[in-house]
């Protein structure tokens, strides 16, 4: 039942008698390794003297990237793979300093040794959609080419950008926009994908981007501890309205449930719009206000508030955008 490294060959151990050691690869072919030369060999066992084993991967990153940064985008990144444990803790480090890219080494622990290829793809695929998150360069030998872009490459563009839009269209306050402001909006917006596992926002800090679920779905926590969960989020749905419009800090920990492809509007996108068009923030103002009034009376049942109180509170919530985006 170990999993063993002997002769050169690894396996799981099949059976073990007078004349032979038998293991069986990872490719389901057994290997009858004779007694004798097991003797003469070194064994590694990844089982004994616990089943908890260390695993590494290295990855390169561009020099404009700040080793602190890399160092925590990869272990955020690993401690989400399914099958990588907690404890230890996942540990970066720089390796080495190449031609075009420093190259760093995440390590992590599993206790599955069975599952260790699996877990080192899944390793791989979370840093690689991190990196992509993060803006951090896998720099690869450079060739200038030039590039016609065909007509199927502009027909790809042309669609993800009519995607967005509509995924624009869907978010109430938002509403306001002019066809142009939405296609202005549209052009600067992104796309990001997370893993399984992988944390979106953390509840309590500071935030300034907007989420819309364009696929997959996500958990919402707000503390820690198995009753941490509050609900699910849907595609069509979106999170961290406020603290695009507001800087304020996220309510709840959103944490991917299952690979989660999302819309991202930040800061710099809306201070584009507000600038050329100061009379959206008391409209959008508005719509939010609106929808946290209708959202208090489903969840509290409380008293209608009288349209001086909400007026109050639209001017409020416009003189806090304003001030987050430094306008007169």
């Amino acid at each position: 039942g170990d999993w063993v490294m002997v002769a050169g060959r690894e396996g799981r151990v099949t059976d073990v008698d007078l004349g032979h050691l038998t293991i069986l690869t990872r490719d389901d072919d057994l290997i009858m390794i004779p007694n004798n030369i097991v003797l003469q060999q070194d064994i590694l066992n990844y089982n004994r003297p616990t089943t908890t084993h260390a695993r590494s991967a290295v990855v390169g990153a561009a020099y404009d990237a700040s080793p602190g940064e890399v160092y925590w985008v990869l272990t955020e990144a690993v401690k989400a793979v399914p099958g990588v444990l907690k404890e230890p803790l996942p540990r970066a480090f720089t390796s080495a300093f190449k031609d075009s890219s420093v190259e760093y080494r995440i390590k992590y622990w599993i206790d599955d040794y069975a599952k260790a290829p699996d877990i080192d793809g899944q390793v791989l695929s979370y840093i690689w959609n991190a990196f992509k998150r993060h803006n951090i360069e896998m720099p690869f030998p450079h060739r200038v080419v030039r590039v016609l872009k065909t007509e199927e490459a502009l027909a790809s563009v042309a669609k993800e950008r009519e995607k967005i839009k509509k995924a624009l269209g869907r978010m109430d306050f938002l509403s306001v926009l002019s066809p142009e402001e939405l296609e202005s909006l549209a052009e600067e917006a992104t796309i990001r994908v997370y893993m399984p596992g992988e944390v979106v926002v953390h509840q309590g800090d500071e935030g300034s981007e907007l989420f819309f679920i364009l696929e997959g779905q996500a958990e919402v926590r707000v503390g820690k501890g198995p009753q941490s969960m509050l609900a699910t989020l849907n595609p069509l749905q979106f999170f961290g309205e406020m603290s695009l419009l507001t800087g304020e800090a996220r309510s709840a920990t959103i944490v991917a449930q299952t690979s989660l492809e999302v819309l991202v509007l930040n800061k710099q996108n809306m201070s584009n719009l507000f600038n050329t068009n100061p009379l959206l923030v008391e409209r959008m103002s508005a719509v939010l206000v609106k929808r946290q009034t209708e959202l208090a009376a489903h969840q509290e049942q409380a008293a209608r508030r009288d349209e001086t109180k909400q007026e109050d509170r639209v001017h409020s919530l416009g003189d806090r955008i304003r001030k987050f985006f430094g306008l007169s």
